[in-house]
C-alpha cells in the first residue's frame, strides 16, 4: 500500500479495525483428485515474498525470462505474497486489453512496463485515508465509485481495498475499466491465451474464519495453495476445483497479508489479538467446498520461497528467486526448505553458492556476494530428483560497474555520502531503512527509480544465469540480450568500462 508510517499505522489499528474481514461462501460439491496430472514438470519458476521490492524484481525476472525463451518452456510460476504481484498484472491487463501477448507486455518500454513505474508504490495518504475510512464508517463502495474499479476485495475489507489498489494501479494501470474483477476460473483461460505457465499462488492457512491470534503456530501442512483449478494443502485437503467467488485479487492480497502475522518469529510487528477478534485483518476466510471453514493469509508465514508447492509436484529443475528480506545473506529461508525436504523423506544435498563459498558472516558481507547463485538439490524416497537454481538478491561492490546503469545509479544514491555498509536494522526498527537492496519489506517507501533499480535487477540476475555453464539446462551459451532501459552507461572519457567484460 501506499505509505503507512509509523504515526498512520497505530491510528489505523485504533479506527481501521472495524472493517470485516471478508467470508466468502461457496456450495460447491467437493472433488478430491491429484495435485497434478501431467508428467513430471521439467522446469518451474518460484517468485519468492519481499513485497513491493520481490514485486519489481520479479517483473524484471519475467523480462529475461521471457526474452531467452525459458518463460515459454517452463511449466510452473509458483508465488508468495510479492511474487504474485506481477502475475496479476499480466493477467488483469490482459482482460484490460484483450489482443495482449506476452511480447507486447513485457517488452522493454511497453506501457505495461512504464506502467509500474510512474507512480510511487507507497504514498503518505494511504495511512490517513485508512483511517478516516474505518473510523468515520464511510462507505468502501462509495468511495471505490468516487476512485474507480478496483478489486471484488476492497467492498469487505479497508485495509484490503487500500492495498489492493495499490497493486493494481501499479502492475495494471489507475482506473483500469476491466481485469480488477476476474475470478480464479476466469484466469486459467486468459493466462492460456498469453501462453503464461501455469500459476500457483501459496496462502497459509488457518481453521476458521478470521485470523489466527498471536499464539497460533503454522506447520507445513498449512501451505495452502489457489490456482485456477486446484486448491487446498495436506492439512485440509485438496480440490479439483475452485472458490467461486475468490478473485485473483482476492489471492494474492491473502498471500501478501503479512500484518495478520501470528508471533511466529521474532518479529515484534504483529496485529495484536483485540483487532482480529473486532475483524482487523488483511487476509481472506472462506468456506471450502466440503464445508470446512478456513482463514487464508500470508503463505511466508511457512515458507516465503514458495518452492513447497513445486517440490510437491516434483520438478525436475527449479528457478527460483529469493528477494526475501536477508541483510546478513544466511539464506535461513532455504533452510526451511531443507527441513521441508528432510521431513518428507528426501535426501537433500549441502546447499551452496556456485562458486563454492560460504555465506557471509556479517551483515556488511552480504554486499559482498560470493555469486547471485545458490544451489540445493534432493531425490524422494523414488529416487525422483529435483534441482534447485537460486537466484540471490544481493550487489557485489567489487564490481558495481557490470550491473545495469538503472542499478548503478540507485546504487550510488543509497551509499553515497561514505556510508560504508549497509544501514540494514531489520524490522524492529521500522523508521530506519536498509539500504538497497535489502531493506526490510515493512518499511519499503517505493519511488519509480527505486522500482525501475529493482527491475533491472531482476534482469540482470536471469542474465547472470543463463551466462554461467554452471546453471544446466538453464544455460544459453549465444543468449542476446537487448534491453535499452537495463543496458550498462556508457563509458566515461578515458574511463576503461567494467561492462566491457560481458560482451
Amino acid at each position: 500500500m501506499r505509505a503507512i508510517t509509523s504515526c498512520c499505522l497505530t491510528v489505523f489499528l485504533l479506527l481501521g479495525g472495524c472493517s470485516t474481514v471478508p467470508t466468502l461462501p461457496n456450495a460447491k460439491p467437493a472433488v478430491a483428485d491429484a495435485i497434478w496430472d501431467g508428467e513430471q514438470p521439467a522446469l518451474c519458476l518460484a517468485l519468492s515474498g519481499g513485497g513491493i521490492r520481490s514485486g519489481a524484481v520479479s517483473l524484471g525476472v519475467l523480462q529475461g525470462l521471457h526474452e531467452q525463451g525459458l518463460l515459454q518452456e517452463t511449466d510452473l510460476v509458483s508465488t508468495v505474497s510479492g511474487g504474485g504481484y506481477p502475475v496479476y498484472g499480466l493477467i488483469a491487463t490482459a482482460v484490460k486489453a484483450p489482443n495482449s501477448t506476452l511480447d507486447s507486455l513485457l517488452a522493454d518500454g511497453s506501457k505495461f512496463i512504464t506502467t509500474s513505474e510512474d507512480l510511487p508504490f507507497i504514498s503518505a495518504d494511504d495511512g490517513v485515508l485508512a483511517a478516516f475510512l474505518g473510523g468515520a464508517g464511510v462507505s468502501v463502495s462509495v468511495i471505490s465509485t468516487i476512485l474507480g474499479p478496483t478489486p471484488d476485495i476492497v467492498e469487505r475489507a479497508t485495509l484490503s481495498y487500500l492495498y489492493a489498489l495499490d497493486i493494481h494501479e501499479t502492475f495494471v494501470g489507475y482506473m483500469a475499466p476491466n481485469g480488477d474483477g476476474i475470478s480464479l476460473a476466469q484466469s486459467k483461460s486468459v493466462g492460456q491465451g498469453l501462453a503464461f505457465p501455469y500459476w500457483i499462488i501459496q496462502t497459509s492457512a488457518s481453521t476458521g474464519l478470521r485470523p489466527p491470534l498471536n499464539a497460533h503456530r503454522y506447520e507445513f501442512g498449512d501451505v495452502f495453495e489457489l490456482s485456477p483449478d486446484w486448491i487446498g494443502s495436506d492439512t485440509f485437503g485438496y480440490m479439483r476445483s475452485y472458490i467461486s467467488d475468490l478473485t485473483l485479487m482476492d489471492s494474492v492480497v491473502a498471500s501478501a497479508a503479512a500484518i495478520d502475522a501470528p508471533r511466529t518469529n521474532n518479529d515484534d510487528f504483529a496485529v495484536p489479538d483485540w483487532a482480529k477478534r473486532i475483524g482487523f485483518g488483511l487476509g481472506v476466510g472462506v468456506s471450502l467446498q466440503d464445508g470446512k471453514q478456513v482463514f487464508l493469509s500470508d503463505g511466508g508465514f511457512i515458507e516465503n520461497q514458495a518452492v513447497i508447492p513445486l517440490l510437491r509436484r516434483s520438478c525436475k529443475n527449479i528457478l527460483a528467486l529469493d528477494a526475501s528480506h536477508d541483510p546478513d545473506a544466511k539464506m535461513r529461508g532455504w533452510s526451511n526448505v531443507a527441513k521441508y525436504m528432510h521431513a518428507n523423506g528426501w535426501q537433500v544435498s549441502v546447499p551452496h553458492f556456485v562458486k563454492g563459498t560460504s555465506p557471509a558472516d556479517k551483515p556488511k558481507d552480504a554486499w559482498h556476494l560470493p555469486s547471485h547463485l545458490y544451489a540445493l538439490s534432493g531425490s524422494k524416497p523414488d529416487q525422483t530428483r529435483v534441482d534447485i537454481l537460486v537466484m540471490k538478491l544481493g550487489i557485489d561492490q567489487s564490481e558495481v560497474g557490470l550491473y545495469p546503469a538503472a542499478v548503478q545509479d540507485f546504487w550510488r544514491e543509497q551509499l553515497g555520502n561514505g556510508i560504508k555498509e549497509p544501514g540494514c536494522n531489520g524490522l524492529k526498527r521500522l523508521k530506519n531503512r536498509c539500504t538497497f537492496p535489502q531493506q526490510a519489506t515493512v518499511t519499503q517507501l517505493f519511488k519509480p527509480a527505486e522500482f525501475r533499480a529493482y527491475r533491472c535487477l531482476g534482469y540482470h540476475l536471469v542474465k547472470d544465469v543463463v551466462s554461467r555453464p554452471s546453471s544446466g539446462p538453464l544455460y544459453r551459451p549465444d543468449a542476446v540480450f537487448s534491453s535499452i532501459d537495463c543496458a550498462a552507461p556508457p563509458p566515461a572519457p578515458d574511463v576503461p568500462n567494467p561492462a566491457d567484460t560481458l560482451q
